[in-house]
């Protein structure tokens, strides 16, 4: 397997949306390109490796067959948050871009394909992806490599989270401060401490148009709390130690709006896993579920 690989996390979201695509019939989410810009050889890695992670998590109950042990991990691990979150975005983005003119801010993007699987290049649609140089080098060699054109509309902006500030890299680009857009910000906040995470939040607020809107998905407090937590919230924070990083931050749904406010943002919707069970898993006969303690939040910049 090639070693100038992108950040791990990128690889194991895009293989869960390949996963799923390729062996359910009731989709959560299809993205039908997941598995050629993952490629088979990261593909085969990948199964092979989270297939293996079920002896891990359950030593006591062994099973011997390889496809129902992955099929364990990608039903009970962060596969559902990854189909149900890049879902619920997609659905707000579809339903704006019908009515205005919209710039689509992918943050974090990793290996996401929307920009290849839009219907078509809408002349109200800017899309823009930003994440760390190797994870998004890696992705423009992929696309070179499958041959993919790449859309008029998209930018790719390379942006070390650790070290730049969002609202620089945004000011140095086409990006229109008076224009709506819409910012996805999904599978980090929970890697992240309250300061960095309300920092993000600012520089959005203050380079975006009123109106425009930052959809996130968070851990609540309660997945940190022993008696209130679960196994597979307890598994998901240990194999994102085994993979480098940190899960250390939950946030109060309750005062989430009175903190928001602060910062010029107000919280237009948040969904609980209850909310997300009912609007995303309720016809999924493929045994997927939402995930304990999992929310995503819908924002509006004022």
């Amino acid at each position: 397997m090639n070693t100038n690989q992108p950040d791990l996390t990128a690889l194991i979201t895009t293989f869960a949306r390949a996963y799923h695509s390729i062996n359910c019939v009731n989709k959560i989410f299809d993205d039908y390109l997941a598995y050629d810009i993952l490629g088979e050889e990261s593909f085969l890695f990948l199964r092979d490796s989270l297939s293996n992670l079920y002896n891990l998590l359950n030593p006591n109950v062994p099973i011997y067959d390889k496809n129902k042990k992955l099929d364990w991990v990608m039903k009970n691990q962060s596969s559902p948050i990854t189909l149900s979150r890049s879902q619920y975005t997609e659905d707000c983005l579809n339903s704006i871009i019908k009515n205005e003119s919209i710039q689509y801010v992918i943050l974090g993007a990793g290996l996401d394909t929307y920009a290849f699987r839009q219907p078509a290049q809408p002349n109200n649609l800017q899309i823009y992806e930003l994440d760390q140089p190797q994870t998004q080098s890696y992705k423009l060699n992929r696309i070179k490599e499958l041959g993919w054109s790449t859309p008029n509309n998209l930018c790719f902006l390379p942006i070390d989270f650790t070290k730049e500030n969002l609202y620089t890299i945004l000011s140095g680009s086409n990006f229109k401060t008076d224009s709506q857009s819409l910012f996805s910000w999904l599978g980090v906040a929970m890697y992240l401490s309250d300061e960095t995470i309300l920092t993000v939040l600012q520089s959005i607020a203050t380079i975006s148009a009123p109106g425009s809107l930052i959809i996130f998905d968070y851990l609540d407090l309660d997945a940190f709390n022993d008696s209130q937590t679960t196994s597979n919230v307890q598994h998901l924070i240990k194999l994102a130690e085994r993979s480098g990083h940190s899960i250390n931050s939950g946030i109060d749904s309750k005062k989430l709006p009175d903190t928001l406010s602060q910062i010029g943002l107000k919280v237009k919707e948040i969904l609980t896993p209850v909310d997300i069970e009912k609007r995303f898993f309720l016809n999924c006969d493929s045994g997927y579920h939402s995930f304990d303690h999992i929310h995503f939040a819908l924002i509006e910049v004022l």
